[in-house]
């Protein structure tokens, strides 16, 4: 009797993968969920499995992001589930619910976590949280050139502008009921402001453009 693939061969899950498209092409969903089970078993919970999931839960009718969220109360910390999640949260602009996703991804030792977190920090004008995410970026994927591109700016930036300037009024350290304190003292900065889109490019992946304003 014929034996079928071995699942340690390197083309058993290209072969799992083709025969879940074909079915699902086919609306042969109990093929496709078989197909599926061995693609799990050969290599786990991984990006590529999950997005054929969500492929076969949109064709029976059942919303992905459920599906993702089962997923990932039985493998929690796989990256898989966390990344295609929290690019569908972020394309919806649910940052708020991306937010642990991305926190976890980074924590897991993956880059796009890591650099996502630096987009959502430079939406919200924090600058220093942008700095630390790009770095961490950076450090696990030194080839990826956003990620040194926006490291170098923020570093420029923060270096030359928080704060450029600062002017202090001594004579009000000086004298007066609050002599020796910076009660009254007067302290001017000038910063950059920066005016941020974020959105994800067509390989899924994170952008912003800037428009710096001075104050």
């Amino acid at each position: 009797m014929e034996k079928g693939p071995s699942k340690s061969a390197p083309n058993f899950s290209l072969s799992a993968y083709e025969l879940f498209s074909a079915a699902l092409a086919a609306h042969d969903i109990r093929t496709a969920q078989e197909a599926l089970e061995a693609i799990r078993q050969a290599e786990g919970p991984t990006e590529g499995w999950v997005t054929q999931l969500c492929r076969l839960s949109e064709a029976i009718g059942q919303d992905p992001e459920v599906a993702i969220r089962g997923v990932l109360q039985s493998y929690p910390y796989a990256i898989g589930p966390h990344l295609l999640l929290s690019r569908m949260l972020l394309t919806r602009g649910d940052i708020n619910g991306a937010m642990p996703h991305l926190f976890e991804l980074e924590r897991l030792g993956n880059p796009e976590g890591a650099y996502s977190l630096g987009m959502v920090h430079m939406q919200n004008l924090n600058l220093w949280g942008a700095l630390v995410h790009f770095a961490k970026a950076a450090e696990l994927n030194p080839a990826h050139e956003p990620s040194q591109q926006h490291l170098a700016e923020l570093r420029r930036v923060i270096a030359e502008q928080v704060p450029a300037k600062i002017e202090l009024d001594s004579k009000a350290l000086l004298t007066g009921p609050h002599s020796g304190t910076l009660a009254k003292a007067k302290i001017r900065c000038s910063v950059v402001i920066c005016h941020l889109q974020l959105s994800l490019d067509d390989s899924g992946m994170p952008h912003f453009s800037t428009e710096n304003t001075r104050n």
